[in-house]
């Protein structure tokens, strides 16, 4: 009575499919499925479903459905460094079990987890003067993970830390320099930068003033400035509107005469931050 208990047979259609001498194999088979981890460049990430029956080819099949990583490029062993176990090596005669970890290398990289898409306006989107500030599960109430998405609970029942990073990462934007700089050095005229400055300090510095530097460019990459150009314009603490000029046709005919362009400008405001 106790054996019968504790074995908990198959039910139903299955049972009598099974041969009697079979059954309770296959009823230990379905039992003993645990979960593995497998790291590599990308991070370790959860495989579950897979038995010491499962062999190396079937865990690469698992880790493409689940990561996106073609099985041919992927190459598996016992540590960071080890030789690459064969297609053909079951997980039970490695000795792989329940939470044991397998090492990966592969080309490329894996995918991200893809984020979910911004729920549609009405479907608990919280939206202010116009934009999307924030989301709330309709039926839960749950504060949105992200502007227009919904609870992180809502999205996936369970995460794991790799996950997670990979659902934040989708959200961060990175900017980097360029590559090569247009500019590589200023050189600029004192005596045009001192007038300019002498301006401004009259005012103690409490007004805002733009002006145009003009000069050309060197072979090497460097700007050199010898002239300023302040065009008309109403300046004030908080901006500078610069007004329709008259002369910029003329101011430009004469520095292609002198041979100098445009090559970047001059821009004075007040301290942004009270010194005290």
């Amino acid at each position: 009575r106790a054996q019968r208990h504790s074995q908990q047979p198959v039910q139903g259609p299955l049972r009598a499919l099974l041969p009697r001498r079979l059954s309770n194999r296959a009823e230990t088979a379905m039992a003993a499925t645990f979960l593995i981890r497998v790291r590599g460049k990308d991070g370790m990430w959860r495989v579950p479903g897979v038995s010491e029956a499962t062999t190396i080819a079937e865990v690469k099949t698992l880790v493409q459905d689940l990561k996106g990583v073609e099985a041919d490029t992927q190459t598996l062993s016992l540590d960071a460094k080890g030789d690459a176990l064969a297609d053909g090596d079951v997980l039970g005669d490695l000795g792989i079990g329940r939470g044991d970890i397998l090492f990966i290398r592969y080309d490329g990289t894996a995918a991200k987890a893809a984020a979910p898409a911004p729920a549609a306006p009405g479907a608990g989107v919280v939206i202010a003067g116009g934009e999307i500030v924030g989301s709330k599960a309709a039926d839960t109430g749950k504060a949105a993970f992200r502007p227009g998405m919904q609870a992180m609970r809502d999205i996936k029942r369970t995460w794991n830390w790799n996950e997670f990073m990979d659902l934040t990462r989708a959200h961060e934007f990175t900017v980097k320099q360029q590559a090569e700089a247009h500019c590589k050095k200023v050189s600029v005229d004192t005596e045009m930068m001192l007038s300019f400055v002498r301006y401004v300090q009259g005012k103690a510095f409490q007004t805002t003033r733009v002006a145009w530097l003009l000069g050309f460019f060197t072979e090497e990459g460097e700007a050199v400035a010898v002239a300023a150009y302040e065009p008309p314009q109403v300046a004030s603490v908080d901006a500078c509107e610069l007004l329709e000029d008259p002369r910029a046709e003329t101011v430009s005919a004469l520095a292609q005469l002198l041979g100098m362009e445009r090559v970047g400008m001059l821009y004075c405001h007040p301290p942004r931050h009270d010194p005290d």
